[in-house]
């Protein structure tokens, strides 16, 4: 018993993607126009009676303003925005400062269009275990994080890998359905 135990922990260790396949927590965010956000509004089992509750793949990305690996993943963000706008992908970038006035004068000195959710309290990046910035998260229809990423490296191909992912979720969630 102590041997699977053991096998199990290293290889989840491994495996790169901490926190693979767990339940993403929900949220309660607003974005800049004050517009109130949670996240198993977009995903999950759990509906809002206010809320249409469509099931969709959703990208999250933890930010700030101070932080400049957090603005050379923007454009690869806005990048998959467009792809997939109109299909049933949701990209949203979370800000975890307090103040709202800041980050709206960055979002619109940088042209972000990607929707900016506000986590005033950090209560979100508690929940999610955010470490350091920026921080990726994909999370599956059925409100699973499926795969998550600390930190940017340009060198690496992060547009090709979220949309061969994404392309992944979208079919087998939505083809054939």
């Amino acid at each position: 018993m102590v041997q699977i135990v053991l096998i199990v922990l290293f290889y989840t260790s491994l495996s790169g993607e901490p926190g693979k396949n767990r339940i993403a927590p929900n949220f309660f965010l607003k974005d800049l126009q004050g517009k109130s956000h949670f996240l198993n509004d977009y995903c999950g089992t759990k509906k809002s009676v206010f809320k249409k509750n469509e099931k969709n793949v959703v990208l999250l990305s933890f930010f700030a303003t101070w932080c400049l690996p957090c603005k050379e993943e923007f454009p690869v963000l806005e990048k998959l925005a467009a792809h997939y706008a109109g299909k049933k992908v949701k990209i949203f970038l979370i800000n975890i400062e307090k103040d709202r006035a800041l980050v709206r004068k960055y979002v619109r000195e940088q042209k972000i269009t990607v929707p900016v959710l506000l986590d005033h309290y950090g209560i979100a990046k508690k929940n999610f275990q955010v470490q350091t910035i920026p921080h990726l998260f994909l999370i599956d229809p059925a409100q699973r994080i499926t795969w998550e990423k600390n930190g940017f490296d340009p060198t690496l191909p992060l547009y090709d890998t979220l949309s061969a992912k994404i392309d992944s979720l979208l079919k087998a969630y939505f083809d054939n359905k």
